[in-house]
């Protein structure tokens, strides 16, 4: 939908490298949570859960300092009408976990 030019392609699959490497680490804290470690009450204990909590607010941080990494010279090197769309795009759908 950004019609991406062959100039921007770069920077396009950094971005999309770092939104796929989200979605890894985001999936890794769902399954560490889901293999023992719940955020939630249960047999886990108050400090379990805020280490637990802890740990996925950590990776979140990672996650947007690596998308914000690839976006920013990415949306850069785009012209008006696609920053437009990127923008409408980029609130509609969480990239990457954003």
């Amino acid at each position: 939908e950004l019609k991406v030019t062959a100039a921007q392609l770069p920077l396009w699959d950094a971005l999309a490298e770092a939104i796929r490497a989200n979605a890894g680490a985001a999936s890794g804290v769902m399954s560490a949570m889901a293999g023992g470690m719940p955020m939630g009450a249960g047999s886990s204990t108050a400090p379990q859960r805020i280490e637990a909590q802890e740990k996925a607010l950590s990776t979140r941080l990672e996650s947007l300092s690596r998308l914000k990494t690839a976006l920013d010279p990415f949306y850069a090197a785009l012209d008006a009408a696609q920053k437009e769309k990127a923008d409408k795009l980029l609130v509609a759908a969480p990239m990457g976990m954003m």
